[in-house]
């Protein structure tokens, strides 16, 4: 089911708005659903439809990341953190914290220079959008075979610990790779991955490794300057992204750790995310699409 209209779209970001402005209070949905003049039962299942999350969840989310956030960037005590966002005491937010995050305030502010696979971002238009718009509302899940890859490796800011565009960093390896191809033996023909290469595995790295890739046959002797990498065979989840821009994979990394896999019946595997396009072959043009996989288990 799809927002039949903008009003829609204007009329949840009024809620959305009140909701962040009132993280430090009680926030019920009678008084929320009453501003759009619906039921409450209606509302809850409006906000799920369109958002991807349930009020609770939504609400819950936003004030453990807000929390984070106030850790990692203020010296205030975790007393006045926990009054902040809607937590009645030090104990409260404790409790919520080390389940939600697997640490308790303390032990991630001591660490708080990594990245967090928990956090929930907030809601914006763009996001709203792009989750509606851009990509596929629901992933494919598929068993992918093992496959060996060759590329050209860069050094990236974390997406989950920057939203700064990186775009432009990749664009030298991408030409490098380019350069490369004709000499490498391809198992399959204009086919291109882009992975995201956490040595931890779990993206709590500040600074991670975009690998620009293509297949190869696991035997081949690397050029110089090319970098190898193994995909095992494994389960995941495979989204389509209907276009490629600058802040798209920010914004689907927002989408998929902040609502979907929270409410899928699967976990994040061990295992790095990658890019995959195919039936790539004019590269003076964007992409028209794409495919955001990672690795998942029950």
């Amino acid at each position: 089911m799809k927002p039949a209209n903008p009003r829609q779209y204007r009329e949840l970001q009024t809620i959305i708005d009140r909701i962040e402005n009132h993280l430090d209070g009680d926030i019920q949905a009678l008084p929320l659903a009453k501003e759009l003049h619906i039921s409450p039962w209606h509302f809850q299942r409006l906000f799920k439809s369109l958002t991807g999350d349930t009020l609770g969840n939504y609400i819950r989310g936003r004030r453990l990341t807000q929390a984070a956030l106030l850790l990692r960037e203020t010296p205030a005590g975790i007393l006045e953190i926990a009054l902040d966002v809607g937590f009645h005491s030090h104990e409260a937010l404790t409790r919520a914290f080390k389940s939600h995050f697997g640490q308790t305030p303390k032990q991630f502010r001591a660490n708080s220079d990594c990245a967090s696979l928990q956090q929930k971002p907030q809601l914006n238009p763009e996001l709203l959008s792009h989750r509606w718009h851009d990509m596929q509302l629901e992933p494919t899940i598929e068993q992918r075979p093992a496959r060996h890859l060759a590329g050209i490796a860069t050094q990236i800011p974390s997406p989950f610990l920057s939203n700064a565009a990186y775009c432009h960093l990749l664009e030298p390896a991408w030409w490098q790779l380019l350069q490369h191809c004709p000499q490498l033996p391809v198992t399959q023909a204009d086919t291109f991955y882009g992975l995201t290469l956490s040595p931890s595995g779990t993206y709590t790295e500040t600074e991670v490794t975009y690998l620009t890739a293509v297949a190869v046959p696991e035997d081949f002797e690397l050029p110089p300057g090319m970098t190898s990498h193994s995909i095992p065979a494994q389960t995941v989840a495979v989204f389509d992204i209907d276009i490629v821009e600058a802040d798209t994979v920010n914004k689907t990394m927002d989408i998929i750790y902040g609502y979907w896999l929270p409410s899928a019946p699967y976990d994040r595997a061990e295992g790095n995310d990658y890019e995959y396009f195919t039936e790539l072959t004019d590269f003076t043009k964007a992409p028209g699409g794409s495919q955001y996989v990672l690795p998942i288990q029950t």
